[in-house]
């Protein structure tokens, strides 16, 4: 009977350590998308100028790096539908959006050379299914007259 008794209660230990581990992992990873999604949330519908957009870029791209999103043949970064982070730039007032890599293939340098100064706002971020930001839109703002 004791045996029994030591088998019901190893097996309940076992279970509720694997439960406690299992949901500490996922405390973790949710904490860890919630840091991240308000680092480029917080850049929703503010003004910010093109150096501050340069810094976005270049989280945007180490994080690329960090989980090691593939490219396309074209030198974007893939939407992996997980970690992938697209940022993407309108910096006409006419005229479309253009991907990150578009300026980085330039140079960071260049991109804040020539847009440093001008003014950007960001009205629009997309999610993947996880959670994670996965697309945020930055426009030119329009001088105002």
């Amino acid at each position: 009977m004791k045996k029994v008794i030591i088998g019901i209660l190893l097996a309940v230990g076992i279970a509720v350590i694997l439960f406690v581990t299992w949901y500490n992992r996922n405390i973790q990873t949710l904490r860890e998308v919630q840091k991240l999604n308000t680092e480029f949330e917080g850049y929703l519908n503010r003004t910010i100028t093109g150096v501050d957009l340069t810094t976005i870029m270049n989280k945007a791209i180490e994080n690329n790096n960090q989980y090691e999103v593939p490219k396309n043949s074209d030198g974007t970064y893939q939407d992996d539908q997980k970690y992938s982070i697209q940022i993407l730039i309108k910096p006409t007032e006419e005229g479309s959006f253009y991907p990150m890599e578009a300026f980085e293939k330039v140079g960071m340098k260049d991109f804040t050379k020539n847009f440093g100064g001008l003014a950007f706002q960001s009205q629009k971020v997309e999610y993947h299914t996880n959670g994670r930001v996965s697309k945020i839109y930055f426009e030119l703002e329009p001088k105002t007259k």
